[in-house]
């Protein structure tokens, strides 16, 4: 998955997803640009949110729970494969 909502993102880092959803508010801001450039603003800027969040959230796992900080992401990525691997069964994807 590298494009939500057709627009092309960076999964490893999250720098250049924050770049651009600077440049599409300033571009919409300052620019005169149409507001369907803010929805791309939005979408990298909810990315750059669930990537934060999900630090957050695995630094509090490893203080509060470190026997299973690592457990729940292997658990949530295994329950995700099997999920793709059913739609792909079904022919959905």
């Amino acid at each position: 998955m590298q494009k939500v909502e057709g627009v092309a993102y960076n999964s490893v880092m999250m720098t250049g997803n924050l770049r651009q959803a600077i440049e599409g508010l300033f571009a919409v801001v300052y620019g005169g640009n149409q507001l369907g450039s803010l929805r791309h603003s939005g979408i990298f800027a909810g990315l750059c949110v669930a990537f934060g969040t999900g630090a957050a959230v695995g630094a509090f796992a490893i203080k509060k729970i470190p026997d299973l900080a690592l457990g729940i992401p292997v658990v949530a990525l295994l329950i995700v494969l099997l999920r793709c691997e059913a739609q792909r069964g079904e022919g959905r994807i």
